[in-house]
């Protein structure tokens, strides 16, 4: 009876400390924010932007942003789980998302992904942030689309759809940003400029995964910008 009543006793006496402990703690939510900007204007899809003699118009523009990690000193303090957001320029709410983090938690540097990982790709669709309706699946033995970007250069149609992971056409791109800590991060792509690094006049349409895919994914992840 005694080993019986001393066994409940440390029972309630564990639980308490683990209800404490876990309720003491306390979280913060840090927001990140996505921006699309074309020399220093906020991006508007179909509005017609001039660069000299030559005019773009932008008509379709999303992406994945996967694998987001938060670091203080180079080493990994928060990273989110099932880590995907579609980053989507006709869905402004998408362009915004936030992470629950441990108010113990500092960090000064954010990492992500630009693309969907092997791994994932290999298991074929799903749903969510995933889900093949959404326009950016291709098939099993292709995988994800990582980013399309559909639009216009002086009247010619243009159409990049970046992905891939096998044969040697690995798409996914990694980039990190010196931050320090704050509740919110804010992200810019400057598309003018990774469209600046590209003849439109010759490559104007990829489609599938190949070499020029994972050349113009490499250009794409370069052209992040974070925005103090």
């Amino acid at each position: 009876m005694k080993n019986d009543l001393k066994r409940y006793f440390l029972f309630c006496f564990a639980t308490f400390c683990f209800t404490h402990h876990s309720t003491a703690q306390s979280y913060q939510n840090i927001q990140i924010n996505y921006q699309t900007r074309f020399q220093q204007q906020l991006l508007h899809l179909d509005s017609i932007y001039i660069v000299g003699t030559d005019t773009f118009q932008i008509q379709q523009f999303k992406f994945y942003i996967t694998g987001v990690e938060l670091k203080k000193n180079n080493k990994c303090v928060f990273k989110e789980k099932n880590s995907v957001h579609l980053i989507n320029l006709m869905n402004p709410k998408s362009c915004t998302f936030s992470l629950k983090v441990n108010n113990e938690f500092k960090f000064d540097e954010i990492q992500f992904n630009l693309g969907i990982d092997s791994l994932t790709n290999s298991k074929g669709i799903s749903v969510g942030s995933l889900d093949p309706t959404l326009g950016m699946y291709w098939a099993w033995h292709s995988g994800f689309i990582n980013f399309k970007l559909e639009g216009k250069y002086n009247s010619k149609k243009f159409e990049f759809h970046l992905g891939g992971f096998r044969n040697g056409f690995y798409n996914m791109q990694t980039t990190k940003f010196l931050k320090q800590h704050s509740s919110t991060i804010n992200i810019t792509f400057d598309l003018f400029e990774f469209l600046s690094t590209i003849d439109l006049e010759k490559t104007n349409r990829v489609m599938s995964p190949s070499r020029i895919s994972v050349e113009l994914a490499q250009k794409a992840i370069k052209n992040f910008l974070f925005v103090k």
